[in-house]
Parts: structure tokens; C-alpha cells; sequence
């Protein structure tokens, strides 16, 4: 593989993929916390506001369930914490590239085999985080 070829199949594929799940994950995290936020800000506005009847009791259960679940899938999925994982592994990987193309330290005295080597370095803590990502996941699952 050649220089250009790498930037472009590897380095530059990588960087719109953490680009786009770090989107991803940002907007899933936000939806998450203003679902939350809102069912547990309504729960006592309804019971201060509105006298009771099983309708009122019957919508403030349904808000209980929603934050709940809403809050068990942000810490299941662990959008925030992708997110911001994603955006940096993203925004490493183009400094790095952006180094290397402008042959600023390291790369001012270095060849394409170090700057490959510091892609996958990178890349390697990225899938190392992920894998404990995912077992922290199943711990989580099993209750282990």
C-alpha cells in the first residue's frame, strides 16, 4: 500500500468513521438527557399542580417508567462517553495526518513508515478502549 493509498483508504476512511459515530452518539446522548430531564421535571409539577385523579397518577407512572429507561439506555449504550471518545480519537487522528502532511515534528525529519506506525498506535488504543467498552458492557448485562 502506498502513501496516498493509505491516507485515503485508512487514515481518511477512519477519520469519518469516529466523525460519524462521534455525531451519532452525541445526538443519542442528548436526546437521552432531555428525555430524562423532562419526565423527572414533569413528575412534580404534576403532582404540585394537578389534583388528583387516576389519569394524573396513571401519566406520572408512565413519566417514572420513561426516565427510568431513558436513563438505563444512556448507561447501557454509554453515548456520552462515546462521544467524547470518538471526537477525540477523530480529532487525534487528523493532527496527526496534518502533521505528517505538512512535515511539522515528528515527521519533519521522519519517514511514511513512522507515521503509519503512529496511525495504528492510535487505532490500537481505540479498539483496546472499545473491547473494555464492551466487557464493561457485559458485566453490566449479567450483573457480574
Amino acid at each position: 500500500m502506498d502513501e496516498k493509498e493509505y491516507l485515503v483508504s485508512r487514515v481518511d476512511d477512519q477519520i469519518k468513521w469516529f466523525d460519524r459515530k462521534s455525531v451519532l452518539n452525541k445526538k443519542w446522548h442528548y436526546l437521552q438527557s432531555i428525555i430524562s430531564a423532562f419526565a423527572s421535571i414533569m413528575i412534580p409539577f404534576l403532582i404540585s399542580y394537578f389534583s388528583y385523579t387516576a389519569f394524573r397518577d396513571f401519566v406520572i407512572f408512565v413519566l417514572g417508567i420513561v426516565a427510568a429507561i431513558s436513563i438505563a439506555i444512556e448507561k447501557i449504550f454509554k453515548f456520552r462517553s462515546n462521544w467524547t471518545r470518538y471526537r477525540g480519537t477523530c480529532e487525534t487522528l487528523k493532527r496527526e495526518k496534518f502533521l505528517y502532511l505538512t512535515k511539522a515534528p515528528p515527521y519533519d525529519s521522519r519517514d511514511f513508515g513512522y507515521f503509519v506506525e503512529r496511525i495504528e498506535n492510535i487505532l490500537q488504543e481505540e479498539n483496546k478502549s472499545w473491547k473494555s467498552t464492551v466487557q464493561e458492557k457485559n458485566q453490566d448485562a449479567t450483573g457480574s
